[in-house]
């Protein structure tokens, strides 16, 4: 993926959770096993960790797509992120029925315009009931990968906003 910076925004709203994190990476040569990520855990196993992600990530295959939603362990939908240099917002939609992943370009609270919707989309299987998970964000090297020889990885949190759940939720931006 060469030199690059990924300006990436995540909010995360539902149940239990509301988060939004500004975050960009940067690495002299940014390796296909790279993967970075804002996901909901729990350290009970109950439900997969009650574990929602969406990862920026290669999986070790530079031809691969370069993003991922997930309910874990098995419910993925593959995407393709635009160039490194678009800042990008991603949102996780946790309802009872249903989780609503999209992903747009900009860091707008909606996407700006019909055309800036990257990917979205809708699992109603698999919905872990809330109970307890955090909000977490990593940056790390697949497969057990060897740390990079040119400097490494890093990750930049530019800003981090947890909002307790409401009654009023599903209304937050």
């Amino acid at each position: 993926m060469g030199d690059a910076r990924h300006a990436l925004r995540w909010l995360v709203r539902g149940l239990s959770v509301v988060a939004l994190a500004s975050i960009s990476v940067a690495a002299p040569s940014t390796p296909a096993t790279a993967q970075q990520a804002l996901f909901t855990w729990h350290d009970d196993p109950a439900e997969n960790h009650r574990e929602l992600d969406v990862e920026i990530a290669r999986w070790g295959d530079p031809a691969g797509p370069n993003a991922r939603y997930t309910i874990q362990p098995d419910h993925t939908c593959d995407f393709e992120t635009p160039a490194v240099a678009v800042p990008t917002t991603h949102r996780i939609d946790w309802q009872p029925d249903q989780v609503r992943f999209q992903s747009w370009e900009g860091w707008d609270a909606e996407p700006a315009a019909p055309g800036a919707t990257i990917a979205e989309h809708k699992f109603d299987t698999g919905i872990p009931r809330p109970g307890g998970e955090q909000t977490r964000i990593n940056l790390w090297l697949n497969g057990g990968a060897a740390p990079l020889p040119d400097g490494g990885l890093e990750a930049i949190v530019s800003s981090f906003e947890f909002l307790p759940p409401t009654p009023n939720s599903g209304d937050l931006p």
